[in-house]
């Protein structure tokens, strides 16, 4: 049975006197550790102590708090194929039939292509038209939009959007393209995990399901360090991480072209094979994973670059 919040509460002094000695130990140990490595290695050497005082939730979102720095832009951004936008030009009963579909409250504003967003729009701003007070002019009631590089540390753009009290960012290449969006949710999931929302399909909402024993199935979206994370297995034993980012891009690099639909590619390094799911001849969708050897706890990642 689990254990009472109260009861784990009455018990956290102690655990954060112990963190705080193995902290300084590990610090004493080895004066060229930062704190953050020093943390991390704490997580890692003394996960059993602290199992039974941390929630496995409060575990991840230390774990997630601790690479938040790390993260840019890139990571994490919606690629540019899957933006849901409008264009400026836009009639307003099409403008609603998309609301309503998309089930969105911030929509990107573009000029004739996605290259050349204009703003966005949100729906709030509408409430004045559709209650007749005054005519529509998507252009008039636009909001400002923030754009970012996608080597853009995360954490900085969280400042960034704080201090200008923007929701979201569209992410431009060196050219001044479009490559993709960020927005505060986003951010937001980095520590806390998925966020659902009304409008969100529980069924799609994780891009990581675990179906059966040994057996997952993924957006093939989802990040390779995240992957490793919840298979327990290293996917980039013997690869340049540079190549792909993704569980698509691992995919694709493997075979050296697009796969189709029920073909399934074996993943040597780590006894994992990826069935396609869904897939068209542009990009990989969803993958079913399945585990053909026990997998063992994948080593952080700064272990794996030293």
């Amino acid at each position: 049975m689990d254990e009472a919040p109260e009861a784990r509460q009455e018990r956290r002094p102690s655990l954060i006197q112990s963190v705080r000695g193995w902290v300084k130990a590990a610090l004493a140990s080895r004066p060229d550790t930062t704190i953050k490595e020093a943390i991390e290695e704490v997580l890692e050497e003394h996960q059993e102590q602290a199992g039974d005082a941390l929630a496995p939730e409060e575990k991840l979102m230390l774990r997630n708090v601790l690479s938040f720095g790390d993260i840019t832009v890139h990571d994490i951004m919606i690629p540019r194929m899957d933006i849901i936008a409008v264009a400026d030009d836009i009639e307003m009963e099409e403008l609603k039939r998309h609301v309503v579909e998309e089930g969105h409250t911030r929509f990107p504003v573009y000029h004739e292509s996605l290259d050349r967003v204009e703003g966005f729009l949100h729906i709030k701003d509408l409430f004045p038209v559709l209650a007749g007070d005054q005519s529509f002019d998507l252009k008039r009631i636009l909001r400002p939009m923030l754009f970012v590089p996608p080597s853009m540390k995360i954490i900085d753009l969280l400042v960034s959007m704080r201090r200008r009290g923007s929701h979201m960012a569209i992410v431009v290449d060196e050219y001044g393209g479009t490559d993709g969006l960020v927005t505060l949710e986003d951010l937001f999931e980095e520590i806390v995990g998925d966020i659902q929302d009304e409008h969100d399909d529980e069924a799609a909402i994780k891009d990581i399901v675990r179906t059966a024993d040994g057996v997952f199935e993924a957006d093939a979206r989802v990040r390779i360090e995240k992957l490793e994370q919840v298979l327990g297995v290293d996917l980039l034993e013997t690869r340049e991480e540079e190549e792909f980012d993704t569980l698509g891009g691992l995919i694709v690099f493997d075979l050296g072209r697009m796969p189709e639909v029920g073909e399934v590619v074996h993943h040597d390094d780590s006894g994992v094979s990826f069935e396609i799911l869904e897939a068209d001849p542009r990009c990989v969708k969803r993958v079913r994973i399945q585990m053909h050897t026990r997998p063992a706890a994948a080593p952080p990642r700064e272990a794996r670059e030293a």
